[in-house]
């Protein structure tokens, strides 16, 4: 008796050793791409998730690609070259109304990000009736912005020209020398319009309308086939946007690194700006797009609907 259990010990021992030296083995790792068409603040986020680790941690290797435009970032989607797009609320609609079949699963931001500056000159929202507004591109969206800016001004967008000039620089460029009469800016860049003595007459953040600034979007191809992915994104999202919340010296760096902003204040300014916007539950839900798709269909002109605005928001992940 006492010598089987003394083979038995050995057994045991011998075992505990064998699993000591035996290579750990991880679980399967997903590589995704995500495409990012801003360096702005909004989807510095997922640099920041990127750069700390909370993809890697909830079992994602991304690789981060950086590419110009909605249109350009809904065609790397579709063709394959990236799995996670983030984009805009106004991308996502008008890609799907060309075929897209795209799906928002994650909204960081549920405001427009902006502000409308106009020239020194202007000193009451009916001076701008027949000027010059900029935007950067028509249906992208800056456009937007300025269309609810006027909204809330009470100024119908017949009575002012809306021009197409390009990048928030441009834009401010126009603006000081009197080229336009408004435009909209997001943090920091605004800093730089004050600066210049242009004047804030709309922050858009504190209006009643609801806009996915940066939001991320899949094909449903991929979300139905890739739902455990799309969902350990959302959960890197979430544990990612608490850190930098509670870590400002690390978002600082981060988002200084993404941004390029190297001004000390201004740095300061976009951190808590965007702390305040960011979304620890970023679930996108379908009356914020009822709502935008009236707004698309009048600045756009497009006939076409979407037959069931609800299937382009993943609500369900939730």
């Amino acid at each position: 008796m006492c010598q089987t259990r003394r083979v038995l010990g050995t057994l045991l021992g011998s075992a505990v050793l064998i699993f000591s030296v035996l290579p750990v083995i991880a679980a399967e790792v997903q590589k995704i791409t995500i495409a990012l068409t801003s360096p702005g603040g909004v989807q510095a986020i997922y640099w920041y998730t990127y750069k700390r680790g909370f993809f890697e941690k909830h079992g994602l290797d991304p690789t981060i690609v950086q590419v110009r435009g909605s249109s350009v970032g809904s065609n790397v989607l579709i063709s394959g070259g990236a799995q996670f797009l983030a984009d805009s609320l106004a991308g996502t609609v008008s890609a799907d109304l060309s075929g897209a079949d795209l799906v928002i699963v994650l909204a960081p931001i549920s405001k427009f990000p902006a502000m409308f500056y106009v020239s020194p000159d202007i000193k009451d929202p009916s001076n701008l009736i027949g000027k010059k507004i900029a935007v950067s591109t028509f249906g992208g969206e800056s456009h937007f912005s300025v269309l609810a800016a006027l909204k809330v001004l009470g100024v119908p967008k017949e009575e002012v020209t809306i021009l197409q000039i390009g990048t928030q620089p441009e834009r401010l460029a126009a603006l000081l020398s009197r080229q336009i009469a408004g435009a909209t800016f997001t943090p920091p860049a605004n800093l730089r319009a004050e600066s210049e003595g242009l004047r804030k007459i709309v922050d858009l953040t504190e209006s009643d309308k609801q806009y996915y600034s940066g939001p991320i979007s899949v094909r449903k191809t991929f979300l139905n086939e890739h739902q455990d992915t799309v969902k350990a994104f959302i959960r890197a999202y979430v544990e990612a946007v608490r850190s930098y919340k509670t870590n400002p010296q690390t978002a600082k760096e981060t988002l200084s690194a993404y941004t390029r902003i190297r001004d000390t204040k201004a740095l300061n300014y976009a951190y808590e700006f965007y702390t305040r916007f960011y979304r620890e539950n970023p679930k996108p839900e379908c009356a914020t797009v009822k709502d935008f798709l009236p707004d698309m269909k009048e600045a756009t002109r497009r006939t076409a609907i979407l037959s069931d605005p609800c299937s382009i928001v993943a609500e369900s992940l939730y």
